[in-house]
């Protein structure tokens, strides 16, 4: 059976990407590539800000290598093999959206996280300069201006980007475009986060910038609740990731990138297994890794997710904010800001 190694999202229903000129262009040319991590997959974004990935087929999200029947659609191999290439791909969306909202100094919108059904197969198509085609995909190079992700159409039916494709189509310029200067800016920041990512302790930056992005969206969708706890869980193991970057557990020695000044002080392996949330943030706040409104934000947090979990306490919408603020505040510790994953203040719809 062939088997498929291209997946295609539509992580962001907002902006768009490198402003066309007066000549009409088609919203899935291709603006900009770049190859993710170490050969990982290929990534084409395109101007409605679609994002393609060819994945390596003999690289871990390839389809080389596994046994012949395993991929049978629907699948339980198939299905895990497509999570695990979405979970990479929403990690690259908040990564370059996390970037841009950080760098606008703006809460995010237009965020969606895809999910198994809204991930579509694509293919490359344009009049080639050359004959050359590579393993790991095509160029644009070879293009000229005229690479294209192509993708069926019934699946633009099915999907709510739809209306995003219409309105380009119609000529609707009101949404926010995003330069490719800054788009390749971007996509440098995220291979420079997989390679932060590895001199990680414990955290999974990837799936840990991941769960912030997916808070994000349920926030939009006003599901505070879901949203605060799973921010809960960044937030948490961001705390305990700090204590290790900054060298403050045993003889674990301070990374190279944990810049902040501080006068905290070590703690021993046992010590740290044995404080609680509060007391490691609380720890952090006495050396001078985070302000006292960071410390009493997070404990406010902390204090909702508990109601939530044993209570059942309702969580708003306005809390949920804090938690994407406070998850910033962390990061910030971590990797290189600017980088803001801010959700929209809670707000009534006008009527009118």
């Amino acid at each position: 059976m062939a088997r498929s190694d291209d997946l295609m999202i539509f992580p962001n229903l907002a902006f768009f990407f490198e402003k066309p000129g007066d000549d009409p262009v088609g919203p899935f040319e291709v603006v900009h590539q770049f190859v993710l991590g170490d050969g990982l997959a290929r990534v084409y974004i395109s101007r409605i800000g679609a994002f393609g990935f060819l994945f390596d087929k003999r690289g871990p999200l390839g389809s080389e290598g596994v046994l012949d029947g395993e991929l049978e659609p629907g699948g339980s191999t198939a299905i895990s093999l497509e999570e695990r290439r979405l979970s990479l791909a929403n990690f690259v969306a908040a990564a370059i959206f996390g970037r841009h909202a950080g760098r606008t100094e703006r809460p995010l919108v237009g965020a969606y996280y895809s999910g198994l059904d809204a991930a579509f197969s694509f293919g490359l198509t344009g009049l080639m300069r050359s004959g050359r085609v590579y393993d790991d995909g095509l160029s644009i190079e070879d293009f000229g201006d005229d690479l294209n992700m192509g993708i069926a159409g019934e699946g633009i039916e099915r999907f709510m980007g739809g209306s995003k494709i219409q309105k380009y189509l119609q000529g609707d310029k009101r949404e926010m475009y995003i330069s490719l200067e800054a788009l390749r800016s971007y996509t440098t920041y995220v291979n420079g986060l997989i390679f932060r990512s590895k001199m990680f302790r414990d955290a999974d930056l990837p799936s840990v910038m991941r769960m912030n992005y997916q808070a994000l969206v349920l926030h939009d969708h006003q599901h505070p609740e879901a949203s605060l706890a799973l921010n809960a869980v960044v937030i948490e193991t961001l705390v305990s990731e700090i204590f290790f970057a900054y060298g403050l557990v045993g003889n674990h020695q301070p990374r190279t990138f944990a810049t902040r000044p501080h006068h905290a002080a070590r703690v021993s392996k046992t010590a740290f297994k044995d404080m609680r949330l509060v007391d490691r943030v609380e720890h952090l706040k006495n050396g001078g890794l985070i302000e006292t409104r960071l410390f009493e934000r997070i404990d406010t947090i902390r204090l909702a997710r508990n109601a939530l979990m044993h209570k059942g306490e309702a969580v708003n919408l306005r809390r949920s904010v804090e938690a994407q603020g406070a998850a910033r505040d962390l990061w910030s510790l971590l990797i290189d800001p600017p980088f803001a994953l801010i959700a929209k203040p809670p707000r009534k719809q006008s009527t009118r």
